[in-house]
């Protein structure tokens, strides 16, 4: 579906012709869930969210401004659909890296399970960082480097400056590195003392 046509879908959806907005769903459903997916880590929750997510967009259809990307305005309201999501359950959202293992990996597991267990726990203590990390530095980690999203991607999704993305993932990255290297030593004094 090219940008013309979605602009003629709502022009149509906004005369009345509802049934077209079906197209619209069926083209950005898979998109809004898995996005809405990543933030929740549910799968329950994410179709939901992802239902409230068309809901909201069909009720205010009429605020798209078609001079922009219909795309990020979607997903846009699936972020803010997320995080009311967890405003109001206090929640706050998981991120977690999930161990890839192929037929290579395997073997050399078999071999080492001793490497098997210290790249679970690396994974773990990387996991918690992320987790730790302010929402807003979160954000961005899991934009840039779960989606795999560029800056300008990012900029526009989140609504700020490229610029600022650049800034805050360098903060994030120092952020965690911080914590990792506090957390290593932590543990390394663990281990010296019997802990």
């Amino acid at each position: 579906m090219e940008t013309s046509e979605e602009l003629v879908l709502i022009e149509n959806i906004l005369k009345g012709h509802v049934n077209d907005y079906e197209k619209i769903v069926d083209k950005y459903s898979r998109k809004v869930h898995g996005y809405i997916f990543k933030l929740v880590r549910n799968e329950h929750i994410a179709e939901e969210l992802a239902q409230e997510t068309f809901i909201k967009t069909y009720r205010h259809l009429d605020r798209f401004d078609t001079k922009k990307s219909f795309s990020v305005w979607i997903l846009k309201i699936a972020r803010n659909t997320a995080l009311d999501y967890f405003k109001s359950k206090k929640r706050c959202s998981a991120y977690e890296l999930k161990e890839e293992l192929d037929f290579k990996d395997e073997d050399s597991i078999l071999q080492n399970p001793a490497n098997a267990v210290e790249r679970k726990e690396r994974l773990n203590l990387i996991n918690e960082i992320i987790n730790n990390l302010p929402k807003k530095y979160r954000e961005l980690i899991v934009l840039k480097y779960f989606e795999e999203l560029n800056y300008n991607e990012i900029a526009l999704r989140l609504d700020i400056s490229t610029d600022k993305v650049k800034w805050r993932l360098y903060q994030a990255r120092k952020k965690m590195v911080k914590e990792y290297e506090k957390l290593k030593s932590l543990e390394m004094r663990g281990e010296i003392y019997g802990l």
